[in-house]
């Protein structure tokens, strides 16, 4: 099964013990200027979950060994659409870094 797949269905299903055991020890998730070891990022995905965030329009742009690209759609605080993409780039099939960037859409 593709790591994108195997990601996804952890993150649908909000199985943090597999979303744990995707992320390779020296996780580093950066957002700009802002970064998070992956202690930090656990605890800020499962903040997101309780506020029942889901992902719309899912789609994988690209994966290989080295990489994966995705991106959805999410609304913001103030209702504006955004087009979010995340990219990951792998290390022993772990993620080792991974990022995002988020765009205004109409």
């Amino acid at each position: 099964m593709s790591f994108y797949i195997t990601a996804m269905n952890a993150l649908d299903t909000k199985d943090y013990q597999a979303i744990e055991g995707l992320m390779h020890e020296d996780f580093i998730w950066m957002n700009g200027y802002e970064m998070k070891t992956l202690d930090e990022w656990l605890e800020g995905l499962r903040k997101e979950f309780k506020k029942d965030f889901t992902f719309n329009e899912r789609t994988c742009l690209f994966e290989n060994e080295d990489i994966c690209a995705y991106q959805h759609f999410v609304s913001d605080e103030k209702g504006s659409r955004l087009r979010v993409t995340n990219v990951m780039l792998l290390q022993q099939g772990k993620v080792w870094r991974a990022t995002v960037n988020r765009v205004a859409v109409n």
